[in-house]
Parts: C-alpha cells; sequence; structure tokens
C-alpha cells in the first residue's frame, strides 16, 4: 500500500507570553495508512530536545515548562514519514517583566510606552483604553509632553505659531515637520507653518502624515 502524508488537523496560533509562564503548542495530526509519521519541533531553526525546559509529547505537541526571554522566537514543526514531510509555524513572544509588553499584557497602558500593537490584541487594546472613562487613553495623551523627546520643538512654539497648534502639548518636531509653500495672492496660504508632520512606517519603507 503506498504511504500517504499525514494531516496536521489542529495547530495552535501565535502566542504571547510572560517569563514564568508554561506554554503549551497542542497539534493534532490525522495518521492515514500504515506509515506511522515522526514528529520534531524546531526553534528558530535548531533542533528542540526534550530536556528540563521543553517536553516533547508523543502526541506531536510541545510543552514549554518555564518560557524564559531566550525561548521567544520561531518554533517550526515537522511531521515526517515515508510519503513525505509536512510542517507548520508558530511564533512566540516573550514579555519580559517590567517591559512596555508585559505591562501592555496587563492592561496598563498608563506606564507603557506604546508601541505596535499585535493585529490580535488591538481590540483588548482598545477597549481598556475606554474604560474607567477614557481612562487609559487620556493618560497616554498626558504622556504626550512627557519631556523625553530628543528633537527640538522651536519653529512650533513660537509666539506667531502657537496659534495654530490646536493642543498645547502636541507640536511638530523641527526635523520632521512638514512645510507649506506660501501662494501669493491667497490669504489663506500665506503661513509656511502647520501643526502636520511626517511619520516614517515601522519598515521605514513610506511615510504618512500626521496632522491635527
Amino acid at each position: 500500500m503506498k504511504p500517504i502524508l499525514p494531516v496536521i488537523e489542529e495547530f495552535p496560533d501565535d502566542v504571547r507570553s510572560e517569563e514564568g509562564h508554561q506554554v503549551l503548542f497542542e497539534v493534532k495530526v490525522k495518521v492515514r495508512g500504515n506509515s506511522k509519521p515522526s514528529f520534531n519541533w524546531y526553534h528558530n531553526g535548531e533542533p528542540v530536545t526534550d530536556d528540563y525546559t521543553h517536553e516533547l509529547r508523543g502526541d506531536g505537541s510541545l510543552l514549554l515548562v518555564s518560557v524564559e526571554e531566550k525561548h521567544k522566537g520561531t518554533y517550526r514543526f515537522v511531521a515526517n514519514n515515508d510519503a513525505g514531510t509536512v510542517s507548520q509555524q508558530v511564533v512566540l513572544t516573550v514579555a519580559v517583566e517590567g517591559s512596555d509588553e508585559s505591562r501592555l499584557l496587563h492592561g496598563d497602558s498608563s506606564s507603557a510606552k506604546i508601541g505596535m500593537i499585535p493585529v490580535d490584541k488591538f481590540g483588548e487594546f482598545v477597549a481598556k483604553g475606554h474604560a474607567k472613562g477614557n481612562e487609559g487613553f487620556r493618560n497616554q495623551f498626558g504622556m504626550l509632553d512627557s519631556g523625553e523627546s530628543e528633537h527640538t520643538v522651536t519653529v512650533g512654539l513660537t509666539p506667531s505659531n502657537k496659534l495654530l497648534n490646536r493642543f498645547a502639548n502636541i507640536v511638530v518636531y523641527d526635523d520632521n515637520r512638514i512645510t507649506l509653500r506660501p501662494m501669493s495672492g491667497h490669504k489663506d496660504c500665506t503661513n509656511e507653518y502647520i501643526n502636520a508632520c511626517f511619520i516614517k512606517d515601522y519598515s521605514n519603507q513610506y511615510q504618512y502624515i500626521a496632522t491635527q
């Protein structure tokens, strides 16, 4: 009888966890025919072995007993028999205690410097920001005037330009602000200042305009 490839019927989505927690990558593999598959896991390309931090189970599942920062990355599951190989991968993100990611996992957006929010966590993040009378978002807004920026903001704070800022604590940086070109004969287009700036995306490939 010709061997048949195994089928991965169930596989975990990407996982976010804090240090010290257990993480179980639970899989379900359907075996057809008499060719029993072997199971292997790879972490960032390196084979995962059964040791005090990893438990390789007979059904193909992998248990991380107590995750640390070194355990983050891509885990690839491989099932192989005489018919060939099938595989899937999952990404583990580990939030170190006291880090911004850890605070966000606990909903403490007031003390975290907000970075990229994972798509699967965005709804939860917005809901927590709106909770208690928008407390989370109000705290984030207050952080905008933290004084921690290395950028200068002299142009936006000149007496004539301050009137053009809708909010006193949101002023564009000198080095990435958008400069308008005044148009003669148009009384509404005589100022080169606008409260707007260029913002690069996370990959630095594109720029977007942020304005009040």
